[in-house]
């Protein structure tokens, strides 16, 4: 992730975001399922930067919470807002004009999970 500056401005009312959770397994007698964690957990902020006929281009970045600090969208949120309207540690990715936002979500999900620099569980606070 680097510095990039788009032709659109980005402002806090055109930012849309996606929280992630972190899990945990809870084992109660045979059977195991997965509970949302009170800690840790992502937030990605992501905005529409240009637009042609056939493709979108979108600029994110991701605010991960420490798996000991509790998780909180509203410090998520702020920390994707600020860095997307400077430009500052954002990543941008193209997509088909007319993809469905579960679509869109689930390519940020992919580049979340790619992204090993986001895992680094011995720092305390978010990576980027």
């Amino acid at each position: 992730m680097s510095k990039i500056r788009s032709s659109k401005e980005v402002s806090k009312e055109n930012v849309k975001f996606l929280h992630l959770r972190d899990h945990e397994v809870s084992l109660s007698g045979d059977n195991s399922h997965s509970v949302e964690a009170p800690r840790g957990g992502c937030t990605i902020g992501y905005v529409e930067v240009d637009r042609n006929e056939s493709t979108m281009r979108v600029l994110y970045t991701f605010a991960r919470c420490a798996p000991i600090d509790s998780f909180c969208k509203a410090i998520g949120r702020n920390i994707c807002t600020g860095r997307l309207t400077k430009g500052v540690d954002v990543g941008i990715i193209s997509v088909p004009v007319g993809l469905a936002r579960h679509e869109v979500h689930n390519i940020l999900k992919n580049k979340y999970y790619e992204n090993e620099e986001v895992w680094d569980h011995t720092v305390r606070r978010h990576v980027f």
